[in-house]
């Protein structure tokens, strides 16, 4: 009986188990673009496209964002290419100007994208969040 009971717990446990993943399936870019050799300002529409070689190689994966404000030459989007396996991944920028019709002009070189840790916190017993040591180590 006592079997058979953990047995039933055991598979209920894991019945409701979630599956989870550490990473996001969303990137943040910000780039910087020139307009006639000058910080662009306006609204733009920008094609986002993943390869897997800095040259030719093959699509993997694509995003299009219409009338995105630039400011200064500097513009950030938030990209929903999914979660990296592993494997190099380059970026390829189309764009222009919002409202023009006209072709998009591409961006080069591709860039490669790179990890970044996530930031970590951690607190101090007194819950503030600049804590002076990690695990009894000084964080100097």
């Amino acid at each position: 009986m006592k079997k058979e009971l953990l047995f039933v717990a055991l598979f209920l446990g894991l019945a409701f188990c979630q599956i989870s993943q550490a990473q996001s399936l969303f990137m943040t870019y910000q780039g910087s673009l020139k307009d006639n050799g000058v910080p662009a300002n306006g609204n733009y529409d920008f094609e986002f496209q993943l390869y897997d070689a800095l040259t030719g190689g093959t699509f993997v994966a694509g995003v299009t964002s219409g009338n995105m404000p630039v400011s200064n030459g500097i513009f950030t989007h938030s990209l929903g290419f999914g979660f990296f396996t592993g494997p190099d991944r380059y970026l390829e920028i189309h764009v222009r100007r919002t409202g023009s019709g006209g072709p998009f002009t591409i961006l080069t070189p591709r860039q490669l994208i790179t990890s970044a840790p996530y930031a970590l916190k951690s607190l101090t017993a007194d819950n503030s969040t600049n804590a002076a040591q990690l695990g009894g180590v000084a964080a100097n």
